[in-house]
């Protein structure tokens, strides 16, 4: 035990070793000093002083025994002589792909690292899912139930076909939560229970019906970011958030189907108003006519980098009211500099006087 006890509060340096040796022969007075063992059959120990051991014979057959002060004694511990000669340090772990569709009933992930996980059609029930880091996580099909997610970070997550009930999101950071399938144009949100929501309205024809008549804070964001003006989207983005109004984006990257001309048609009737970035990106004019003739309630605000052309399109689009003047902007600070006085001020102005009839 007492062996035990010294490891356990002493990392051992060396080899550990229980190892008995006469002391305080001639010339050794402690058992600091006690010869150790140099090979299998040396003791290094003077063989006169050995004989006189054991000539003496055993000691006599009485108890208690008492040991002879100048007798043997018994080392024990680390010999910091000897060096371990080789020292590993292992540090693995075992990971296992779950299956689609698994539950987690009561599970405890909090503050767990679960980034860019496959987490497709996971059943979470009165989960902790507190502090956990989820983003980009693909969580398609999944479902919440009275799950706790606050403080998480699910930025950036694959959410198509979520549903949420009874959710905390409490200080989570929630951005960019793609609400299509992959092989569609994306479509990103700014919150879980929106994201559910909206999907209820692109795929749910009786949802819709619902809320034609309720106007919500959502804002429409047209164009085609390509990798060099993804900031002046994110921009853009920070700058609705601050004035409380929820934006959507859509990005023309990938191809035009009927799906997506429905979609578009979808989002505008449901949006506040639209912002449309015409830069490097003609096509957006092609789905205003899935928007501008029908939506006239919807006021379409169009940016456009000062460098370039005016699409001759546009011209067809500019004698509807709800279609303002193009914005051009020299570069991302410019815009953002003069986005309440020349973008949110003509919009909100054309929506009230839309909204008086004039």
């Amino acid at each position: 035990m007492q062996l035990i006890s010294t490891f356990d509060a002493n990392a051992p340096g060396g080899l550990g070793a229980t190892v008995q040796n006469p002391c305080c022969y001639p010339g050794v007075t402690d058992a600091a000093h006690v010869p150790r063992v140099t090979d299998v059959n040396d003791l290094t120990v003077p063989l006169a002083y050995l004989t006189a051991q054991l000539v003496g014979g055993l000691p006599s057959g009485h108890f208690p025994q008492t040991p002879n002060p100048a007798g043997e004694a018994i080392t024990w511990g680390v010999d910091q002589s000897l060096k371990t000669p080789y020292a590993y340090a292992i540090d693995f772990s075992i990971g296992r792909e779950l299956s689609k569709g698994f539950s987690l009933q009561r599970a405890d992930f909090s503050g767990a690292n679960l980034s860019s996980a496959y987490l497709g059609g996971a059943v979470f029930f009165q989960a902790n899912l507190r502090r956990t880091n989820l983003r980009g996580a693909d969580l398609g099909g999944a479902v919440f139930i009275d799950t706790d997610m606050r403080a998480s970070n699910i930025e950036g997550c694959a959410v198509y076909g979520v549903s949420a009930r009874d959710v905390k999101l409490d200080g989570a950071v929630q951005r960019n939560l793609i609400i299509t399938p992959a092989e569609q144009p994306t479509i990103e949100v700014d919150n879980l229970e929106i994201a559910q929501f909206i999907y209820l309205i692109l795929h749910d024809h009786k949802v819709r019906q619902v809320i034609d008549s309720i106007k919500s804070k959502v804002v429409l964001i047209m164009g085609r970011f390509t990798p060099e003006r993804k900031a002046v989207l994110e921009a853009i983005r920070q700058e609705l958030r601050k004035r409380g109004w929820l934006p959507v984006l859509f990005d023309f990257e990938g191809p035009r189907t009927q799906t997506t001309e429905e979609t578009i048609s979808t989002l505008g009737h449901m949006a506040r108003f639209v912002i449309a970035d015409l830069t490097d990106a003609k096509s957006v004019l092609q789905e205003f006519r899935s928007i501008v003739p029908n939506s006239p309630s919807v006021v379409v605000q169009p940016l456009l980098l000062a460098t370039d052309k005016e699409p001759g399109m546009f011209d067809f689009f500019r004698k509807f009211p709800w279609v303002l003047e193009p914005v051009r902007y020299r570069n991302q600070k410019a815009l953002i500099a003069g986005f309440r006085a020349k973008v949110i001020a003509p919009v909100e102005a054309r929506i009230r006087a839309l909204a008086a009839g004039s």
